[in-house]
């Protein structure tokens, strides 16, 4: 629905440089066993502990999505609530933040790694329910986004609109 309203769509997951670092080393953890989750979250957290890797690229990844795209959407798909507040205060002086929770009853309780620690505890800006079908999902991530929208545009009648904030 934001690319029929003329807005880019971006997204990135805060893993994928980890995932990648690793396959390089020839390590698969494209199977998402409970081994390779806690694999992903030990050397992530070692690399964010170290050097700030995972919100370095995550930052990066935003930033040069809006320079290229200009007004849009993008979603960084983190789940460490650490995390989150770490790039929150990295980028919210650029950027409008929002948190999305997605909801699923068949998401499996991890508990074998880091990443899935304090999940359920944050406290986010909106919940998305994604316990049906594609199109219902669709269908609430525009509910989602028209949220946001009306905030970032108050007293407006454009029906999705959300770019980087201008200093």
């Amino acid at each position: 629905h934001a690319m029929r309203a003329g807005l880019s769509v971006g997204s990135f997951s805060s893993i994928e440089p980890v995932k990648a670092m690793l396959l390089a080393a020839g390590i698969d953890t494209s199977a998402k066993t409970e081994a390779d989750r806690k694999l992903l979250a030990t050397i992530g957290d070692a690399l964010q502990e170290h050097a700030k890797w995972r919100t370095y690229w995550c930052a990066r990844e935003v930033r040069k999505f809006f320079a290229l795209s200009g007004p849009g959407v993008f979603f960084l798909h983190v789940r460490e609530p650490a995390l989150i507040a770490q790039l929150t205060r990295d980028l919210q002086k650029q950027f409008s933040i929002w948190t999305i929770r997605v909801d699923s009853v068949r998401a499996e309780n991890v508990t074998s790694n880091s990443a899935d620690a304090g999940v359920h505890e944050m406290r986010y800006d909106l919940a998305v329910s994604n316990n049906g079908t594609l199109d219902d999902l669709s269908k609430e991530a525009c509910t989602a986004l028209r949220c946001i929208a009306g905030h970032l545009l108050p007293n407006t009648d454009v029906q999705l609109y959300v770019e980087p904030k201008l200093n």
